[in-house]
């Protein structure tokens, strides 16, 4: 596991891309996963946990409280405290394609960024931090279906697994909540 974990994480910190939005307010993702693959992703923003702290929450149903776990969290001793060219990783999760056969990595991470009712996102765009320019993501690809992927762990089976671990082994991101 460790050894796979410290594998994920070296790819990961090679692939930190930007998000923009169009004139039109659609989401833009620089290097995006393939629509409809499965695996795990990372958020980072330059937003300051003061800023964070202060922030609005969507009012979608199930929208994640950005300012509520800031608070609660930020002198804790294990979260997550690497900064990369002034962004600070703030939330990690996985996304893959589910049993109706919809979603994806791809949909997953923008549903982050633009909300959902019910779907335990973060929903920034509907926050007060919704600056693109203070957020980047990465992701790396799991096996499942006939995508090319990362690594070759199933997606269906390593998921949950990976995503728990990653955070016990590297530091838990201060927005994720369980």
């Amino acid at each position: 596991m460790k050894n796979l974990l410290d594998r994920i994480d070296t790819l990961r910190s090679t692939r930190i891309y930007t998000i923009s939005r169009s004139k039109g307010g659609k989401t833009v993702l620089t290097n995006p996963p393939p629509s409809g693959c499965g695996g795990m992703y990372w958020l980072y923003t330059s937003y300051s946990f003061d800023e964070l702290k202060k922030s609005r929450k969507a009012s979608l149903k199930g929208t994640v409280a950005i300012s509520n776990l800031t608070i609660k969290r930020a002198e804790l001793s294990f979260i997550y405290r690497t900064k990369m060219d002034g962004f600070s990783l703030v939330y990690n999760g996985v996304g893959g394609v589910g049993p109706k056969g919809k979603g994806g990595l791809r949909e997953r991470i923008l549903q982050e960024l633009s909300g959902g009712h019910g779907t335990g996102s973060l929903a920034i765009w509907k926050s007060s931090r919704s600056d693109p320019n203070k957020w980047r993501y990465s992701w790396v690809t799991l096996r499942q279906g006939k995508h090319n992927a990362d690594f070759e762990e199933q997606y269906s089976q390593w998921a949950e697994t990976l995503e728990m671990a990653w955070r016990l082994e590297f530091g838990w991101p201060i927005l994720c909540t369980k």
